[in-house]
């Protein structure tokens, strides 16, 4: 969705999804898109849907940083480096 210059509203909440979608919009500098409850939600994804304004400004933000998420090296080195650090303490933890 994101690819394609579509906003993407998310709910932060308890699960990896709904985290992994704020950082995410966290980072494009979309917060106005992170709400924390349900009612919040339905209200920015309508505003979203039906403000065509509102829909291309978040639009053209998107577009402005196109590289930001999908080629951000910093964070699957961050990743790697959590994973080889699990790793490495599940491996010491069965000595």
């Amino acid at each position: 969705m994101l690819s394609a210059g579509t906003p993407v509203t998310t709910r932060r909440g308890n699960f990896l999804r709904g985290r992994m979608s704020a950082a995410i919009n966290s980072r494009l500098g979309l917060d106005e898109l992170i709400v924390d409850s349900d009612r919040e939600y339905v209200e920015r994804a309508v505003a979203v849907a039906t403000d065509p304004d509102l829909r291309s400004r978040i639009r053209a933000r998107l577009e402005q940083r196109p590289g930001l998420i999908f080629r951000d090296r910093a964070a699957v080195h961050q990743l790697e480096q959590f994973l080889v650090t699990a790793c490495e303490r599940r491996a010491e933890s069965e000595r």
